[in-house]
């Protein structure tokens, strides 16, 4: 199965376990994808509906959920994909995931 959702800068497709760095606060934050609608296993905290976000973990074990551009099947510009890595898991609950969503 493939992922039809890009990055926004180029056409590499997002997948599971992709390292990447997004910006938050004025700060740049190195994670990994931990999930990928459509190729990861469902998880309760991020349902399967119209709005996809794609989860990703910081190296702090924060996860956040980004939106994906319904209209693009794009993440946001400020995610940028660094490399492909090994897939991780991703936790069964997630305390408190942080969407973002502007």
């Amino acid at each position: 199965m493939k992922s039809d959702i890009l990055y926004s800068a180029d056409d590499v497709r997002v997948l599971p376990g992709d390292r990447v760095q997004f910006k938050k606060w004025f700060r740049t934050v190195p994670a990994t994808v931990v999930f990928v609608p459509g190729l990861s296993k469902p998880h309760r905290d991020f349902p399967q509906n119209e709005v996809k976000e794609v989860g990703i973990r910081s190296e702090d074990g924060k996860v956040y959920g980004i939106v994906v551009y319904p209209e693009s099947s794009r993440l946001r510009e400020n995610v940028q994909f660094i490399e492909r890595g090994e897939e991780i898991a991703i936790p069964d609950s997630i305390d408190d995931p942080f969407v973002e969503n502007d």
